[in-house]
């Protein structure tokens, strides 16, 4: 059980460290990022919201995994 808390920790971290980068680069999004020349293959801006936390989830997972691991040695 207590592994688990352990996984969930590491979610939650990752996930608040996304949301203050999020924070941080939010007011140049409307300065710089919208006025670029961008591409017809571009993703919809949607796709940001949801790509991110996934990508978070997964290196929080990952670095939860590699933490387990060295526990064990």
């Amino acid at each position: 059980m207590k592994r688990y808390i352990n996984l969930i920790c590491w979610i939650l971290t990752l996930q608040f460290i996304g949301w203050v980068f999020g924070q941080i680069t939010q007011p140049n999004i409307n300065t710089w990022y919208n006025q670029l020349n961008q591409s017809h293959l571009s993703p919809p801006n949607i796709t940001f919201a949801i790509v991110w936390p996934i990508l978070y989830l997964m290196i929080a997972i990952v670095g939860w995994l590699i933490w387990q691991d060295h526990k064990l040695k």
